[in-house]
Parts: structure tokens; sequence; C-alpha cells
């Protein structure tokens, strides 16, 4: 902002290079609205002054703003360089934008851009689309290939499934006298991890010190839990856990507590949340996986006991536990406002009434036999509330009691 009102004072609002570096600044600080009220404000613009703000729309994750400014430039006449297509390849990989890619290429083709960068980008937009024979094909094409390339292509191929060609490609890039970057050997880790290659995973995290003298990253020790989680051994995650410098990583332990959830082991879990507990007492994420474990496991009095010795906000009144049974997220959502000598459901927010469509309702039962449900079923939840008030408050009453009962005795 100072640098901004000094060009004000100065009188270099007008000039083009300056504004464009502005805009760049503003864009890389998260300001796009302040970037794109200087873009819009300028009288003149060059094809430098376009490129920032497609890269600062892409950057800040507005993909369909940077697609849209393209189109914009060509509408204004003005040439794109290598540094716009550059720069909007990578805005059509993110949201998997093929049609749209490929008439890019067109066109990169029509202007004979071939450089490394612009063929990485195509590379890496196709394989990202999963387009990974086309991808394949301007890879092999390539004279020369960077790192960069090699990590494109390894990942296209690790992401969408292809673990075996990742490998095969890595083994190649190392042949080829490229030497891999702690991206590459994430791409491979994350290969080995959905493909269940814990022997092959091991290897590669430890080459990747000893023959490469790259020091893991937290998402190389991230990667590597959820390899050895993925697979059921979650005592050697612990013991790897254990080992590392990141035993105060929370993002480390979620992984290996969501993988005590897919595997059902309730006492590892238990130990895991536990410590996440201490490690970041106001994170909901891991008071919701812990809920989910004791839900899946029907332990429904521990996941009240849970929520309740929790801090977690029930300012919404619908409390969003991801568990296998809606029951108890609607016998939570509407608890506070039980009153135990009426046995009557009062003053109930009327969000937590809005949410009674059929759907919900459905999933609450399975079955049970409540006879006001068919009415307000038949309807949406808007026009029902509308329509009778009283009636819909009085159908939450009933849902109240007979999932409250079924929760407890599940």
């Amino acid at each position: 902002m100072q640098i901004h009102q000094k060009v004000i004072k100065t009188g270099f609002l007008s000039d083009v290079v300056v504004v464009t570096a502005l805009i760049d600044i503003y864009a890389k600080c998260g300001s796009i609205q302040k970037a794109r009220e200087l873009f819009d404000n300028m009288s003149s613009r060059d094809v430098a002054s376009w490129n920032a703000i497609i890269v600062g729309y892409a950057q800040n994750g507005l993909v369909d703003k940077a697609l849209d400014i393209f189109k914009q430039i060509q509408l204004a006449g003005l040439k794109p360089d290598s540094v716009t297509f550059a720069s909007v390849l990578p805005a059509c990989a993110n949201i998997g934008a093929l049609k749209q890619g490929m008439a890019i290429h067109q066109k990169i083709i029509k202007n004979g851009f071939f450089e490394d960068a612009i063929m990485n980008s195509l590379i890496d937009m196709y394989a990202k689309c999963a387009s990974i024979q086309k991808a394949r094909v301007l890879f092999d094409k390539m004279p020369q290939k960077s790192v960069i390339s090699w990590t494109a292509m390894i990942a296209g191929c690790a992401m969408h499934g292809y673990s075996k060609d990742s490998l095969e490609l890595f083994e190649l890039m190392k042949h080829s006298g490229t030497d891999p970057n702690h991206v590459t050997f994430l791409c491979i880790l994350f290969a080995c991890s959905h493909a269940g290659l814990v022997d092959s995973a091991c290897k590669y995290f430890n080459c990747m010190s000893d023959s490469y003298c790259i020091m893991p990253t937290p998402d190389h020790y991230v990667c590597m839990v959820d390899l050895l989680g993925r697979a059921g051994y979650l005592e050697q995650a612990l013991n790897f856990i254990i080992k590392i410098p990141l035993q105060n990583d929370v993002d480390v332990w979620m992984c290996l507590l969501g993988a005590c959830r897919s595997h059902k082991n309730i006492e590892l879990g238990e130990y895991v949340a536990t410590l996440l507990f201490e490690l970041d007492p106001k994170n909901a994420a891991p008071y919701v996986l812990w809920s989910n474990i004791y839900a899946e496991a029907g332990r429904w009095r521990d996941v009240h006991k849970r929520v309740q010795w929790t801090q977690i906000s029930r300012k919404s009144e619908i409390l969003r536990l991801d568990i296998c049974s809606s029951r108890l997220e609607f016998v939570l959502a509407v608890a506070d406002h039980f009153d135990p000598n009426t046995r009557q459901v009062k003053d109930v927010d009327r969000n937590v009434i809005m949410t009674l469509d059929s759907v919900f309702l459905n999933s609450v039962f399975r079955g049970s036999p409540v006879e006001e449900v068919a009415d307000i079923s038949q309807e949406s939840a808007q026009e029902s509330y509308e329509k009778n008030e009283v009636k819909c408050k009085k159908v939450v009453n009933t849902v109240y009691l007979s999932a409250s009962r079924h929760s407890t005795t599940s």
C-alpha cells in the first residue's frame, strides 16, 4: 500500500510498467480485487498487464476468471505471448478443462511457441485432465527433458492410477542423468501409496536422502504415514511418526487417525485422538473423525459423551458430524431444546425444521413408524413450514423422541 501511495504521489500511475508491477504485487499478496481495480482503471494495457492479471487470478484459485481474461485478450486484438500461454494452461489443468486446453494448444502451434515452459505446461495440462496418452506423446517428442518435464509426466500417471508407469518413468529419468527433486519423490510416494507398494515406497523414501541429499518435507512424511495406514500397517505408521521430527504435526497424526477409522482400530484411534486433542484442542476435525470411529463401532453413548466434552460450536444448530447414521446428527441438533419434564422439544430454531426434507427423514428413520413423516415428506420443508408451523414442530418432537431412542439403543 505504501508503494502504491508513492506511485500516486509521484505521478507514475499512468505508467503501464509500474501499474503492471503493482497488479502483480497485489495479486501475490492475495488482494486480487485491488489488482483488478488497477487493471480496469488502466488507460492502456500491454500483454504483460494482461498476463499479470491472468496469473493473479490463477494463483488465487479464480481459474474461471483467468480463462475469461484470456478470452478478452483475443477480443482486444492483442497477440498472446509465451508467458500468456504458460500462465493460462495451468488454469485449464486445475479445473480439468480439456476442451479449452486443446483449443489453447492449437493456438500455441499456430503461433509457434515450443519453449520448454510451454511444453511442460501442456504435458501437465493433458496429464491432469486424464489425457495421459496425449501427454505422453508430447513428452516423448521433447528432445531435452528437464526435471519439470519428468515430474509432470510422473505426477500425471500417479494421479490417475498408472502407478507402474510412474515408477518406470522414474527409472528412465535416473538413467537419463536427470536428478529428481523433492516434488518428484512426492509423486513417486503418492504412486506407491495408491498401489499399496510399501516396500518400494520405503526404498524411494530412503533413497531420497541417501542418494540425492534431499531432506524429507512434512508432505513426504504425511505421504509415508498415509501409505502405511492404507496398507493396514498402523503400528509401523505409529513407530514411523515417533522417529521423525514432526511429532507435534497435526496433519501427520490426523492421517494416522483416518487410517485407524478405515481399519476400525479403536484402541490406537483413542491414543491418537487424545494426542490430537492436546495438540490442537480448538480444531474440530479430530473430534469429528473420532466420533465417526465410535459411531461406526455402534458406540453411540461414547459419541454423545465426546460431543459433550468438546467445545465444538453448536451455533448453527446442526452439528455436522460426518457419521454413518443421520439419527445422531438430528438428535444432537435439537438436544438442547428438549424438556425432559414435558418430553417436548421447545423453541426449535427454524433452521432445524428446514432440514426436514424427505431425504433427511428417510435417512433418520430407516423404516421407523412415524405417521407424520409421510405428510411433510410430500412437500419441501419450506412449504410445509409456512403452511403449518405447529405440525412441523410436532414432527420435530416425534422425530427426536424416536431418533434418540434408536440412537441410544444402537
